[in-house]
């Protein structure tokens, strides 16, 4: 019986089996032959089941002696070798002495499912890619590809465009225009005339089959795509100037747009931000409560109370105002959250004015250097975000070629914007952030209890528990930082949101 951990791997296994092995066997073995399985036995090569005894091969059914007989005598495919043959492929084998293709190229190999890493690897798979002219032409029949054509045939290697062209003489001819016009200027250079006039001529105008319309009137439908690392909202910026000039210059059209996509990114940031600022609002205000003692006196609660009254009304206008002076804009979609503040800081104040016992008196100076932590940490870590990755990509760039190297440069790409991921990460800091300065003022309130002074009680209780929130800033960079490290489509969307928790972690530290 096969052993579950060789299930799969037996038919080889037993086929490597040779005539003076399985003699050994039977001479070490009495009886080895006959206990053996029917299906081991039909599993031997051809050389091994002729070294079998005839007694043990006639002593098995009719059928399955037969098939042995066949196998024997070379009429039939051995296990393995119908084994190999399921596996068989008509693929051509690589050349690994081509020339490289650039690395975008292992990005379009990935959606389709085959290889793509040096010239000769366009001619291998026919199937998926047609000839190489008609593949690279294809990219600008969908969005995706056409914005991804400038990667692919902008960082070409001169060496692998000729090679293409040495082993297919039509390779040049058949390019269309839209793709010469995207290579190099070593490879534009070196093409033949005819070439390069076709390039220049442009792509012959084809007119569309597809009849548009804009409310209800005829309309010329004008599809932009940007290219694929592009900023989207820039790059609609700068289509939105251009249709304006359009529109102003021309009376007896109308450009409007129907859709674009930057304005769900603006405001899907937006989001983000007023998210983050309305946390660390009211981790300020929690703190404020929960970190009171003492008696709070009847004066300094009623100007408190009125100035808190007055911001929070005059707030509530302001948002009333900024939502063209319309209640039902206020407690509608994102401007809710600023409506419920102001209408919570209106019902403080009152608390405040009218609460009939005795409240405790707010610890405004903690509050206050807690607040201050907050947003120094973040612009720290925003500036970390902005030079650091860019400063030590290209100072380890030149060793990329060194494992451990190209790991660390992982972690600090060219470049990191604010979107929507890095500006989590920095929303998601902010508890952290408030964490450790809790701790480190209460420590510092606690010393200053059993009779420090102030300055020594400060130097005291910091490095006291310093040690403890570097370890817990630590954990929470080895919990976050890895999400980026995953690999895949993954790793590109999650490294900026572990990156940003990083700095602004290690910015508060």
């Amino acid at each position: 019986e096969v052993p579950e951990r060789f299930a799969g791997y037996e038919v080889r296994l037993f086929d490597s089996l040779t005539p003076t092995v399985l003699n050994y066997f039977a001479a070490e073995e009495p009886g080895f032959y006959s206990e053996l399985d029917s299906e081991v036995l039909l599993k031997l090569s051809a050389p091994a089941l002729a070294a079998v005894p005839s007694d043990v091969i006639a002593a098995l059914p009719t059928d399955l002696a037969e098939q042995a007989n066949a196998i024997i005598a070379g009429d039939v495919p051995s296990a393995e070798e119908r084994l190999a043959s399921d596996y068989a492929s008509d693929v051509p084998p690589a050349r690994p002495d081509a020339p490289a293709l650039n690395a975008e190229w292992q990005t379009i190999a990935g959606f389709i499912g085959i290889e793509l890493n040096n010239a000769y690897d366009l001619f291998r798979f026919p199937d998926a890619t047609g000839t190489p002219a008609q593949f690279i032409n294809g990219l600008f029949n969908s969005p995706g590809g056409a914005s991804f054509a400038p990667n692919l045939l902008g960082n070409m290697p001169s060496d692998a465009f000729f090679y293409i062209a040495d082993e297919d003489p039509e390779f040049i001819a058949n390019l269309g225009s839209q793709a010469l016009n995207l290579l190099p200027e070593e490879i534009y250079s070196a093409l033949p005339q005819s070439a390069r006039d076709r390039a220049e001529a442009g792509e012959i105008f084809v007119p569309t089959a597809a009849v548009t319309r804009t409310n209800g009137s005829p309309s010329l439908l004008i599809t932009v795509y940007k290219v694929g690392d592009a900023n989207t909202v820039d790059a609609y910026s700068t289509v939105e100037s251009l249709i304006n000039e359009i529109d102003a210059e021309n009376d007896n059209i109308s450009v409007e747009v129907a859709f674009e996509q930057a304005s769900f990114i603006e405001e899907s940031i937006s989001s983000v931000v007023s998210s983050g600022v309305l946390g660390a609002v009211f981790a300020i205000v929690n703190i404020l409560i929960f970190l009171s003692g003492g008696l709070w006196g009847a004066q300094g609660r009623r100007i408190t109370g009125i100035l808190v009254v007055v911001l929070s009304a005059l707030f509530l206008v302001y948002v009333y105002l900024l939502n063209g002076s319309s209640i039902e804009a206020m407690i509608d979609g994102e401007p809710v959250l600023l409506t419920t503040m102001g209408i919570i800081g209106v019902a403080s104040g009152l608390g405040i004015l009218l609460w009939p016992g005795r409240l405790p008196y707010p610890s405004w100076r903690p509050t206050l250097v807690i607040a201050v932590s907050i947003p120094l940490s973040i612009l720290s870590a925003l500036a970390l975000m902005r030079w650091m990755p860019p400063f030590v990509n290209d100072l380890l760039a030149p060793y990329a070629d060194v494992p451990f190297v190209a790991f660390i440069l992982r972690l600090f790409p060219e470049s990191l914007t604010l979107n929507i991921m890095t500006l989590s990460g920095l929303t998601v800091a902010v508890g952290r952030l408030v964490d450790d300065s809790i701790v480190v003022l209460e420590n510092i309130f606690r010393q200053m209890q059993s009779g420090m002074e102030k300055r020594e009680a400060v130097l005291y209780a910091t490095r006291d528990v310093s040690v403890a929130i570097f370890s817990a800033t630590s954990i929470a960079v080895v919990v976050f930082l890895p999400l980026g490290l995953t690999g895949g489509i993954t790793a590109e969307f999650f490294l900026p949101f572990g990156l940003a928790v990083t700095y602004t972690l290690l910015s508060s530290f």
